[in-house]
């Protein structure tokens, strides 16, 4: 829709506005609210390494029609997703001619500098091949099954004109998206396989998204953040790798007659910069380089702002989880570690949940809470379910997985979970999957603070005067703990066991050291009995 779009769009709110009665076909799930612009701080756009790689990178071709200009750009397509557009009908109705781009306004006519084209329309018959700038991988760690996304200028009508000065808490959804549908194609480019040719796209392999998703549908753009609490616009992009819960598109299409605000969608978006997501599980493909947009009979007049291949998660992002997705592969949360190896940190697996919520993972850096943990943390994260929209706790069960360091070989026996219990750290029952390196705890129904450790046997510090040798080392809750000392490696004596309830920095005082050389060690294990199979520390 390109000519005069902003007036026609208008006139279309109307109409969706009038039958926003007809649109109520599903019965949104319950949500639940945090207040204020709340939540993970998800990863920037900004801050991803080589963040131009994740967009679309070259139009290897292009074929006509497209819409006027400035719609007629096919090359419009590349690059990130707009964040703001120039509007030279602003002036008819008193508005700001440069405004966000924004689920209730999307991107149109021309970039704020007035020399960039935003958005290309496709005619009967238009299409466009797209090269990624990187691949786009069928990755079961990519949030809720979506591996990409593409961005078009779909949106959602809403009840008053909506600008920049709009007041998202205040301003209500008149109906479902308005969407112009464009079909997708993907393929991996040239393989080699008899009878392809690596300069004709045309002999690839290819896999059309027949029945969907359809570009330039939901979910709309959103490009900066709303501060719900001071009812105002952060400077704070959107993650334009981070896709939308897909089971939120029929919760959005009729969230206008459960009195749902803007503001509630964008927080239902967690940091999502929106746009349309698509599986590659179906199409048999492990990558995708390459992406087909096309109109055609029934399919024209939607245009299309970007395409982008999606990130995994990393400890300090959130998800959203809802009834829907219980049952199902996205009901399944991966988040990998934060220091860029790659490495799984924690899975969550959802078994139920009763409204849509927030699941967050975050890094455990609280160093004064872990100096008196012995052994080495293999994985530490404070996992939290939060309220979005509505108050009220989150009921919810929930198997959580936490993963070895890539590097351990033993068999589990040396391993402890430790689970903070507001004030101390308790040990926690546990399943050792000796396949994928990972503990499991089932059946949880609250998350808190968690730490992976390597039992390896704690650091000893050692104080002499006199006669006296005093030692201290740190212990973990419910292990049983022996200290022994030596003359000569031939035998040990024991000089103190014991099995803490809480993990603590204990001291023993060696009331018969030896005056000659001595070397004491700290042998730690689950029971007496496991003593000897685990590793000592002298």
């Amino acid at each position: 829709m390109c000519m005069n779009d902003r007036m026609a769009r208008w006139l279309m709110w109307m109409l969706v506005r009038c039958l926003a009665a007809a649109l109520c076909i599903v019965k949104p799930p319950l949500v639940a609210n945090a207040g204020g612009e709340s939540g993970q701080t998800n990863a920037l756009v900004g801050s991803v390494p080589g963040i131009e790689d994740w967009f679309g990178a070259e139009v290897i071709y292009a074929e006509g029609p497209f819409g006027p200009a400035p719609y007629d750009d096919p090359e419009s397509v590349l690059g990130m997703p707009a964040t703001e557009f120039y509007d030279p009908l602003a002036e008819l109705w008193g508005g700001a001619p440069v405004r966000r781009v924004k689920l209730v306004e999307g991107a149109c006519y021309t970039d704020a500098t007035r020399t960039q084209k935003l958005v290309t329309t496709f005619g009967d018959g238009a299409s466009v091949v797209i090269r990624l700038g990187r691949a786009a991988r069928d990755d079961p760690a990519h949030p809720y099954g979506i591996d990409f996304i593409v961005f078009g200028n779909a949106f959602f009508p809403t009840i008053g004109f909506a600008d920049d000065n709009s007041d998202l808490n205040a301003l209500m959804f008149a109906g479902g998206c308005f969407c112009e549908p464009l079909k997708v194609s993907v393929s991996p480019g040239y393989v080699g396989r008899p009878g392809q040719n690596a300069t004709d796209w045309r002999t690839w392999d290819w896999y059309t998204y027949e029945n969907g998703p359809y570009a330039d549908c939901a979910f709309p753009t959103q490009a900066y953040w709303w501060d719900r609490t001071n009812r105002v616009w952060s400077d704070r992009p959107m993650d334009f790798l981070k896709p939308v819960n897909p089971v939120l598109g029929d919760f959005f299409e009729s969230a206008s007659a459960f009195g749902f605000s803007v503001a509630d969608a964008i927080a239902l978006y967690d940091g999502s910069g929106g746009g349309t997501g698509f599986d590659l599980k179906e199409t048999g493909f492990d990558e995708i380089r390459y992406v087909k947009i096309e109109g055609g009979a029934g399919m024209l007049g939607g245009e299309i702002d970007a395409v982008a291949a999606v990130r995994p998660m990393e400890l300090g992002d959130s998800l959203t989880i809802a009834p829907a997705n219980v049952g199902k592969e996205a009901a399944k949360l991966v988040f990998l570690k934060n220091d860029g190896s790659g490495e799984t940190a924690v899975t969550i697996e959802m078994k139920f949940v009763d409204v849509v919520a927030r699941v967050s993972a975050a890094p455990l850096e609280d160093l004064p809470v872990l100096q008196s943990i012995a052994g080495e943390v293999m994985t530490a994260v404070d996992l939290a379910v939060a309220p979005i929209i509505s108050t009220g706790p989150v009921l919810f069960e929930a198997d959580v997985t936490f993963h070895c360091d890539s590097r351990y070989s033993g068999g589990g026996d040396d391993l402890v979970l430790l689970g903070w219990a507001g004030s101390t750290w308790v040990s926690m029952d546990f399943k050792f999957d000796a396949l994928v390196r990972a503990v499991t705890l089932k059946g949880l129904k609250e998350l808190t603070r968690y730490l992976l450790v390597q039992v390896r046997g704690p650091r000893i510090a050692v104080a002499r005067q006199a006669d006296r040798v005093v030692l201290g080392f740190p212990v973990m809750a419910g292990w049983v703990h022996t200290l022994e000392r030596t003359t000569d490696f031939r035998g040990w004596d024991v000089l103190w066991s014991a099995r803490p309830t809480e993990a603590k920095l204990v001291m023993v005082e060696d009331l018969m050291a030896p005056g000659t050389l001595a070397f004491y060690r700290v042998r730690v294990a689950r029971s007496v009995e496991e003593q000897n199979r685990l590793e000592e520390t002298k």
